[in-house]
């Protein structure tokens, strides 16, 4: 399978990096830099077959080959250092307790992967953007921007999309999408344990990171599903420890992955300008104290990658929309019409309230005490200048989700643990962990302050979450190893919850992802399952129209679409959005003849419409989906 020739590339290059040992007697740091290298050279492979119009199957598994290839020449030659240790002596060095809460962890990651596997993609951005751009670019094979309903599918930063484009187009299939994320957790807990043993954790502290991490609910969630938040996570992961490395010891190896993991957060996630913004600025005032003289260089190198890995993005964007962060209608949305002291603490507690969602009457207690804080500010707990649209504040059940779940134990946890090394932190080894925390909070400060409040936030919150965990792992320096290791069990156990009410992909209810047929997982909304494989049936067997306009103006789910039409097995077929009224109908598409309309809403101008100088006649409806076809 071609397929595999990513993961060979990937495996390849780490154990280049793991022989060569550029970081000295540092695996996971040399694990990490092959990590940071594979994922640029994808972005660069990516980028260049996009702008030759070769995405596609053939030509990205030429790449992938050359890169094999070339990774398996520079791997002769590379003569393993015998500094480095080796991962099986690593783990056979570990108390039996500590190799019993890694042991826990290995079956969370195992349980993801399964769910990963098995169950479709199917959370809510992917059905709308994220999946649905990666069809678009590998029908045209080129990254150029189309005419959209869904602009989102255009302006957003694109990497982890990147990563599915090529799993999608050398597979032939989305069965293999879900593990972008996985992997991304699994680089996070990884780097965790990293940071912690960077702010003087020991062993046992180090893998308590890592179960912190790995074990928060929104890892859980997204381990398994094709959004990008925890990639996000783990860039950012990536981003503090080269930083801090290079701090330790400035090297040009260190700045170089320094520069690739901040380029590789930024292309994947609008917010991580937000997260690294503090650890970047504390990273240039301690290498400015330490040698202003060789203060330039290193930064000029760290920018300079940066911003070579995003320039083609921001190219294509600044063409279509005159930004690099895309049209300004659609970015404005997202941040706080008005700032100031009274819109960060709104913000900042209505966020925090997220993460404490759980039974009915705590519930209402935390709802009502915030709106009383809000009330008593003279502050409206529903600004429109500072909340979501048409969101409304409100605390109802916990539910598992990864686009809601928020981690009501894991902030408790946090928030003690930050008490307990507050009142012994003369126990502790160094005080990077303050500076550490400083970088958090600042963090967590600017996205209160930028953002507008949406329910969703406990989600975009995954970063800083996963970053915390370099905290927990101090926690054994300043209290008995024993309550420590309980805390991990603890942890562990509180994932059995996450696993058994997944809305999205359950486990073990009466219908779950190993009895439900995999189109209906995909099209996990109700209303939608029916109508979806009813009306794309109708376009492919009766009708046979193999170029399908798409009515999109409500941003419904497009992807479904793509996977149906795909199962039917009518041969070759080709989807555009048709009657677009926003900034992107004015970008050129290839020619395009559609024989029906799929839509979501009614078309403007009734049952029959002219498209093109064509009539089109309402002759299927299920509601929300209305199907015209060519008169």
């Amino acid at each position: 399978m071609l397929v595999i020739l990513p993961a060979l590339s990937w495996l390849v290059i780490g154990l280049i990096f793991w022989r060569r040992a550029p970081f000295q007697n540092d695996l996971r740091l040399n694990l990490l830099l092959g990590w940071v290298v594979w994922a640029a050279g994808l972005t660069a492979l990516t980028e260049l077959a996009g702008m030759l119009g070769l995405l596609s199957r053939l030509p990205l598994a030429a790449g992938w080959g050359i890169i094999l290839l070339t990774g398996l020449a520079l791997l002769r030659r590379s003569p393993r250092s015998h500094q480095t240790p080796g991962l099986p002596g690593l783990l056979r060095s570990l108390p039996r307790s500590d190799a019993l809460l890694l042991a826990g962890l290995g079956l969370v990651a195992l349980l993801t992967l399964v769910i990963g596997l098995v169950a479709a993609p199917n959370n809510w951005d992917s059905m709308v953007y994220h999946l649905s751009r990666v069809m678009h670019w590998l029908q045209d094979q080129s990254l150029a921007f189309y005419p959209t309903h869904i602009l989102r599918q255009l302006y957003l930063n694109p990497w982890t999309e990147y990563v599915h484009a090529h799993l999608y187009a050398l597979s032939d299939s989305d069965r293999f999408l879900n593990l972008v994320q996985w992997f991304s957790g699994i680089g996070a807990m990884l780097g965790v344990s990293l940071l912690a043993r960077q702010l003087g954790a020991g062993k046992t502290g180090q893998i308590l990171a890592a179960v912190f991490a790995g074990t928060l609910p929104m890892t859980v969630l997204q381990m398994t599903s094709t959004q990008n938040d925890l990639t996000a996570a783990f860039w950012l992961v990536c981003v503090a420890i080269f930083a801090l490395e290079d701090l330790r010891s400035p090297n040009r190896t260190a700045q170089t992955a320094l520069g690739l993991s901040l380029g590789l957060a930024v292309l994947t996630k609008s917010t991580a300008y937000l997260f690294a913004f503090p650890i970047m600025a504390a990273y240039v005032i301690r290498r400015w104290q330490q040698s202003r003289a060789a203060f330039v260089r290193p930064l000029m190198v760290v920018v300079a990658l940066a911003l070579l890995l995003n320039l083609p993005h921001y190219a294509r964007n600044f063409t279509a929309f005159g930004s690099p962060l895309g049209p300004a209608e659609e970015t404005r949305l997202y941040r706080n019409q008005r700032f100031g002291v009274d819109v960060l603490l709104s913000n900042l507690t209505r966020n925090l309230a997220l993460h404490f969602v759980t039974v009915s009457p705590l519930n209402e207690a935390l709802e009502g005490a915030v709106i009383s804080l809000h009330n008593g500010l003279k502050l409206d707990v529903n600004d429109p200048q500072t909340t979501w649209q048409d969101h409304r504040f409100a605390l109802k059940r916990f539910v598992v989700n990864e686009d809601f779940t928020g981690a009501p134990l894991h902030v408790l946890v946090l928030m003690a643990t930050l008490v307990i090394l507050g009142l012994r932190r003369k126990k502790l080894q160094n005080q990077e962990v303050w500076i550490h925390t400083g970088i958090l909070l600042a963090g967590l400060l600017i996205f209160c302050g930028f953002l507008r409040w949406q329910l969703w936030h406990a989600r975009l919150h995954l970063p800083l979450l996963v970053l915390s965990g370099g905290i927990i792992g101090l926690l054994p320096q300043v209290i008995p190893m024993r309550f420590s290791r309980w805390l991990g069990v603890l942890l562990l156990i509180s994932t059995l919850p996450i696993f058994y009410f997944n809305q999205n992909k359950p486990l073990a209810q009466d219908w779950n992802i190993f009895n439900l047929p995999r189109r209906e997982v995909m099209i996990i909304r109700k209303n939608l399952v029916v109508p979806y494989i009813e009306g794309v049936n109708y376009l492919t067997g009766e009708r046979r129209c193999t170029q399908l306009g798409l009515y999109l103006p409500d941003e419904e789910w497009e992807y479904p679409v793509w996977g149906l039409y795909r199962e039917a097995e009518i041969g070759p077929f080709r989807i555009e959005h048709v009657l677009v009224n926003n900034p992107s109908n004015r970008l050129p598409r290839q020619p395009f003849e559609p024989c029906a309309i799929f839509a979501t809403q009614p078309l403007p101008g009734g049952e029959t419409v002219q498209l093109e100088g064509k009539p089109f006649r309402l002759t299927w409806e299920m509601p929300p989906v209305r199907i015209y076809t060519e008169e």
